[in-house]
């Protein structure tokens, strides 16, 4: 599910900040100073100010993006994923089935990127990331439809991180089409470079926007209506919540009333489809009249020019960082399709290449292995074939099979 951040601020006399000491940042309520609070600490019943918040919410979100490779071929290039999954370092998978969403690489390049889902993982280190990848479709911009290979239906990446408790984790997947040579033939791939927890990001959804209808009405212990849009258009049907109990639904106009408690706080949630907007409502007791400004808090905009301008650097030498594909792994959580296919030592033109195959950590002999269409040999007892790259390649790309099973390989030089 997809989840809005949103912050609305009260200014009334003194302006409540987010982030200081005991502050709203932690999800916190604090009187203001010098105002009248009961026994118990709580904001005194009276004139008020709202203050709003992303509710807190721990997990991991995952979004998928596309380094910018051979993505400016295509009019589109839709794939599907089935399922994500995160290995964790003391052994074992989490797994999560994403109901086959389909992404549109062309929308996501650079920085831009979609949130696929929102998990709720173990807390802990993980090691290994994969996508299983259920279809492709591709169109090039000719309006030529081609097939985009992959070396697996499970791209996987080695990308290590960690969720802790109460705490929410971005995870960028990066995937990247390369074309192979002068073969025209497209092949997608994981790339470790541009993927994980500390990389830009530029969100190219289009969530739920949610706002008080009139500001001023919002008190405790009395009533209020939301106004809930996407795109500047209005929700009907979305459903609210208010501390886990049913509030309402929003009309055609996407708007619904709600019987706001009387509290000095309370969590409200919006959902419409896979998209969720969940706030955090603070009152702070305040002397006079008080005003609600409602605004977005865009997190992603939060990365400035340099982390843009690394991320092109690394661009730039991916490809030479990446000489060996992460179709598969060799523990429980493989599909036993799967072949692991690597290059062994380095791979230049004029040279020669070194195959390994395995499949669950064992070698794979008598595996088929073809260049540019045509088979140059098979697999020995250890898994292993060399192969002649030729001199005046720009690119080198090796096909391999065992019954079922497939790989494939790539370097560009």
């Amino acid at each position: 599910m997809q989840r809005k951040a949103l912050t609305a601020l009260a200014l009334a006399g003194m302006l409540v900040l987010a982030g200081c000491s005991g502050g709203v940042g932690d999800g916190t309520p604090t009187a203001t100073d010098g105002a009248p609070t009961t026994a118990d600490g709580e904001p005194a019943q009276g004139t008020s100010s709202v203050v709003i918040t992303q509710a807190a919410e721990s997990g991991v979100n995952f979004y998928v993006s596309d380094q910018e490779n051979a993505i400016a071929d295509f009019d589109h290039l839709n794939v599907t994923i089935a399922e994500i999954g995160f290995q964790r370092a003391e052994g074992g998978w989490s797994e999560h089935a994403v109901d086959n969403r389909t992404v549109d690489l062309t929308r996501l390049q650079g920085a831009n990127a979609t949130r696929l889902t929102t998990v709720q993982p173990e807390n802990g280190t993980y090691t290994k990331v994969f996508a299983y990848v259920s279809d492709v479709n591709a169109t090039l911009t000719t309006g030529e439809q081609v097939r985009v290979k992959l070396p697996s239906e499970k791209l996987q990446l080695n990308s290590e991180f960690t969720v802790g408790a109460n705490e929410s984790t971005d995870f960028v997947f990066d995937i990247a089409v390369h074309k192979a040579g002068k073969s025209g033939k497209y092949i997608l791939r994981p790339v470790v470079s541009q993927s994980g927890t500390d990389v830009p990001i530029e969100s190219v959804d289009e969530d739920l926007e949610v706002e008080f209808a009139d500001e001023d009405s919002v008190t405790r212990g009395g009533n209020a209506t939301l106004a809930v849009t996407r795109d500047d258009e209005p929700v009907e049907n979305a459903t609210v919540e208010i501390d886990g109990e049913q509030a309402g639904t929003t009309d055609a106009d996407g708007r619904v009333t709600v019987a706001i408690p009387d509290e000095p706080k309370f969590k409200l949630i919006v959902e419409a489809g896979d998209d969720v907007a969940d706030l955090r409502v603070t009152f702070e007791r305040e002397d006079g009249e008080s005003e609600m400004e409602a605004e977005e808090d865009d997190r992603e905009e939060a990365d400035d020019d340099d982390d843009e301008a690394e991320r092109d650097d690394e661009r730039d030498v991916d490809d030479r960082e990446e000489n060996e594909t992460e179709s598969g792994d060799d523990d429980e959580a493989d599909d036993e399709r799967s072949l692991n296919a690597t290059f062994v030592g380095e791979v230049a033109p004029g040279g020669n290449a070194t195959v390994s195959v395995t499949a669950n950590g064992s070698a794979v002999e008598n595996a088929t292995v073809t260049v540019d269409d045509e088979q140059v040999g098979t697999t020995d007892a250890d898994g292993r074939l060399t192969v002649a790259v030729p001199a005046d390649a720009e690119a080198f790309e090796v096909e391999i099979s065992a019954g079922e099973r497939e790989a494939e390989l790539e370097v560009d030089f």
